[in-house]
């Protein structure tokens, strides 16, 4: 409708495959040659719902998720990765535009592979979470030429078993400078 946007879509994939190889060996045959079977299998969905709040305000929300399978080599691998954002935008007065969010990624990694498989992944699982919050002001310095965009950006890392981590605030500057119209 005139004030919601929504949007939604998404895939599925199957690859299946064979590999041959020669994977070396102390004793005889030296590096016998192998057939094996790879199969990749995943998908994704991406969701995105808009809202305008007045002419000069609006939100968005946005959530993706991802999930990839590997057979391979006899090395079972899972990827699930799934990520969330929130973002507002006002414009406040006539030489301002703040853009300000906030967002969660959630990665989960598993691995599983035979003792007699030459590929492993250690560690074998693992997960990672990420929040972050940011805000970005565009100041217009002078109307059509000149503009100031100032922001920052603070992350928050989970690692599985480890320690949090703070990341840096990631601060912004740029000056934009338009001479003409078709010039920047």
């Amino acid at each position: 409708n005139e004030r919601d946007t929504m949007m939604l879509e998404g895939e599925v994939f199957q690859s299946k495959s064979r590999e041959t190889s020669s994977l070396v060996s102390l004793t005889a045959p030296f590096a016998p040659p192998s057939s094996r079977p790879e199969n990749y299998t995943g998908g994704n969905l991406l969701g995105r719902w808009t809202r305008a709040i007045s002419d000069r305000s609006d939100l968005a929300l946005q959530f993706y998720y991802d999930r990839f399978n590997r057979d391979s080599f006899e090395l079972l691998e899972h990827l699930n990765t799934f990520d969330l954002d929130f973002q507002h935008h006002i414009a406040l007065g006539k030489r301002n535009d703040l853009v300000w969010g906030a967002g969660v990624r959630l990665v989960n990694h598993d691995s599983t592979s035979l003792d007699s498989s030459p590929v492993h992944f250690e560690p074998r699982g693992e997960s990672l979470q990420l929040f972050s919050i940011f805000a970005q002001d565009e100041i217009i310095l002078v109307n059509n030429r000149l503009r100031l965009m100032v922001g920052t950006k603070l992350e928050h890392i989970k690692e599985q078993e480890q320690q949090e981590i703070f990341g840096p605030v990631q601060p912004s500057v740029r000056l934009l400078w338009t001479p003409r119209a078709n010039q920047t």
